[in-house]
């Protein structure tokens, strides 16, 4: 029978293991550069709060990813566990998961509970000092509160669809995020099934880009959580709960401001 051991405790090449763990957030397939190798990327975390990453590669991934869904809890065994070399680690993980056919995993029923897990968010005014600087990226919280129309526009000799949405924080600032091409269709598709309901969007590891102002943008390693259960994002949408009549009010009045980042609304709550 396998030992029940928490994520710390699991090192390289262990055998007879399981862990209880949930899916916090799970990447975009994305391919290897100069390889054939396709992969995607998940980020695990147990009741202790520690994290580990997750990596289905390949032919691995049609059959294992579909069954890992975020903000899910799992019971999973047999993983193949390694070290991920310092040039590739990213979000402070050193340990990696891989997934395979092999690895036994089994969901947990269970009732959501707070994502024992913190976040360091950039706030929207500190967005301009990395406008354009492709070495760093971003973590931001805020509301969806509207989107643009979709469009298919021609990058790199290629044709990409992209479509704006509008986010607000809780200074009453708002700054637009272009979901690009699998983003889109995914994550944006949730998030425009769901636009009237205003979900909180946490938007992990994105590009400031200098368009029009400060704009967000997703890249090939960006995470989108939808309403993830952590406290920041729950006082948040009760926030905007609270104020979203006035809010609606206001900016069917001021629809231009979406157009443009860091649009102050403030004054409209008074």
């Amino acid at each position: 029978m396998a030992n029940m051991l928490s994520i710390r405790d699991i090192a390289p090449d262990m055998n007879n293991w399981c862990c209880l763990v949930t899916v916090q957030e799970k990447q975009q397939v994305t391919g290897s550069m100069g390889t054939p190798t396709k992969k995607q990327k998940l980020i695990f975390y147990d009741s202790e709060g520690s994290r580990v990453e997750g990596i289905i590669f390949n032919a691995d991934i049609p059959k294992m990813s579909p069954i890992l869904q975020v903000y899910r809890k799992y019971k999973i065994s047999n993983a193949d566990v390694r070290n991920i070399p310092p040039k590739f680690q990213t979000s402070g993980l050193t340990m990696q998961w891989v997934i395979t056919a092999r690895t036994v995993i089994e969901e947990i029923n269970r009732e959501e509970d707070i994502m024992p897990v913190k976040f360091a968010f950039t706030e929207f005014a500190d967005l301009a000092q990395y406008m354009d600087d492709k070495s760093k990226s971003v973590d931001v919280l805020g509301v969806v509160i509207n989107s643009l129309e979709k469009k298919t526009v021609t990058t790199s000799s290629k044709q990409s669809s992209v479509q704006k949405f509008v986010l607000l924080n809780e200074e009453s600032q708002t700054v637009m995020l272009s979901l690009w091409d699998d983003f889109l269709n995914n994550e944006g598709q949730i998030l425009l099934n769901n636009i009237q309901t205003y979900p909180v969007l946490i938007r992990r590891r994105l590009r400031v880009n200098n368009y029009n102002g400060v704009s967000l943008s997703t890249w090939f390693d960006s995470a989108l959580l939808v309403d993830p259960p952590i406290q920041e994002a729950r006082e948040l949408k009760n926030w905007f709960n609270a104020f979203s009549f006035t809010f609606f009010i206001s900016i069917q009045y001021n629809l231009f401001s979406f157009l443009f980042p860091y649009s102050l609304i403030s004054s409209f709550f008074v």
